[in-house]
């Protein structure tokens, strides 16, 4: 355990501790993933069913809660933050969740989540192992229930880093579960359920407040004017940062003064593959609306997503409210993909013409077939590159290690790396 020492000075360190970067470190997260693209590739791609989908998630989401469940207290960059607060709330009455000491006064659902943990137990161990439970569950019925495609929505929650944020900024990472069973209604343009899962959230971290008017903005048009503005508003920032981050810090928001942590820039990596994809993503805009129409909400928060990395190239402090917007790739990117994917049903239709309608019209059926397999190598070869990339991506995260996940560790004492490789 690290005492003494805040998220900044812990997340500062991992940056330049190569001792915690070890390779062996980064395997079991490696197995997660590869565990995540072999699984799905053969129990849901190669024969698609909705048991072989549901066997799958429960699968992979048992492994992953059963990550979080054995984790060491080493593992996280602020498990010391959270601890010191549950021990906290657990030494104090009910009346603390509403006094100046409560830090998280204005997160009173986090207060009160934490509280009713409190009455159960007083082993802080049981608290932060269940917490990342209680962010992964919601995130696999979200898959569950939007997703087109479960086994590559489960790769991209893992591949794009949400896996190991569960660990980490668990008030953040609580509050986005919850948000993200609001994204039907914004689709759906039912604004009374979809505030109220807002302010539930926004109860958790009081950054989701931020939704609130996504909700109008979330259904405008990706065309020239649009993203042309949105280009001009980024260099806009990007320019005049300093004095707009000065000016407003002088009255709220004082820890993100300029010269702070929070205020330091990023390198290009921490943005190169979101906006590989978000190319991607408006390439294949046609393709992605035509397939839903309502998809233009996804679209819109990776691009809100996409400008907030662009930003923390100068400033750290953007990328935290862009982790808001980016898990909406677990669900875009599926879109993007299916949108390419061949349609079978043509090809089933053929197969149940008899031998002298097959001879009949054997020059059409020849053309569809030959029709089918270049689209079949189309779209397993978008698969193979989108997959690629995700993967470049979670090496990039966890090579950094700025959240601490490397090396894995177990409570038992040991690594996991070193029982696989011992």
């Amino acid at each position: 355990m690290i005492r003494g020492k805040t998220f900044t000075d812990l997340e500062s360190m991992s940056e330049t501790d190569d001792s915690m970067n070890g390779g062996c470190g980064l395997l079991p997260y490696i197995v997660l993933l590869a565990a995540a693209g072999a699984g799905g590739l053969l129990l849901c791609e190669w024969k698609p069913s909705r048991t072989a989908n549901l066997w799958y998630l429960y699968a992979m989401t048992a492994v992953m809660c059963l990550m979080v469940l054995l984790r060491s207290s080493m593992v996280g960059v602020d498990y010391p933050t959270y601890q010191a607060y549950f021990e906290t709330v657990s030494q104090n009455p009910f009346s603390f969740l509403f006094s100046p000491n409560n830090i998280y006064r204005f997160e009173p659902g986090f207060s009160l989540l934490t509280y009713l943990f409190s009455l159960v137990t007083k082993d802080a161990a049981i608290y932060m192992a269940l917490i990342p439970v209680f962010i992964i569950i919601p995130r696999a019925i979200t898959i569950y229930k939007q997703s087109c495609s479960i086994w590559f929505s489960v790769f991209v929650y893992i591949s794009f880093g949400f896996f190991g944020y569960s660990m980490c900024t668990l008030r953040q990472e609580l509050a986005i579960s919850i948000m993200l069973f609001a994204l039907p209604y914004l689709k759906d343009r039912k604004i009374l359920p979809y505030m109220v899962i807002i302010v539930i959230a926004a109860s958790f971290h009081k950054s989701l407040w931020l939704m609130v008017p996504v909700y109008f903005l979330a259904v405008i048009p990706l065309n020239w004017k649009s993203i042309s503005f949105y280009a001009a508003g980024t260099l806009f920032v990007l320019i005049f940062s300093v004095p707009i981050l000065g000016f407003v810090t002088q009255y709220v928001f004082k820890a993100y003064t300029p010269g702070s942590y929070y205020t330091r820039g990023r390198s290009f990596d921490t943005a190169l593959m979101i906006l590989v994809f978000l190319v991607v993503a408006l390439l294949m805009k046609k393709r992605v609306l035509t397939r839903d129409p309502k998809n233009i909400v996804l679209l819109n928060l990776y691009v809100y997503a996409s400008i907030l990395f662009i930003l923390t190239l100068k400033h750290f402090i953007f990328q935290r409210v862009g982790l808001m917007f980016l898990p909406v790739a677990t669900f875009l990117l599926p879109e993007m993909l299916y949108s390419i994917k061949p349609d079978e049903s043509r090809y089933a239709q053929m197969q149940t013409l008899d031998k002298q309608q097959k001879k009949q019209q054997l020059s059409k059926l020849g053309t569809l077939r030959a029709q089918l397999r270049g689209e079949r190598a189309v779209y397993y070869t978008a698969m193979g590159l989108f997959m690629a990339g995700c993967f470049y991506y979670y090496m990039f995260l966890l090579s950094s290690n700025r959240l601490l996940l490397v090396p894995y560790t177990m409570i038992f004492g040991g690594g996991v790396s070193s029982a696989l490789t011992g």
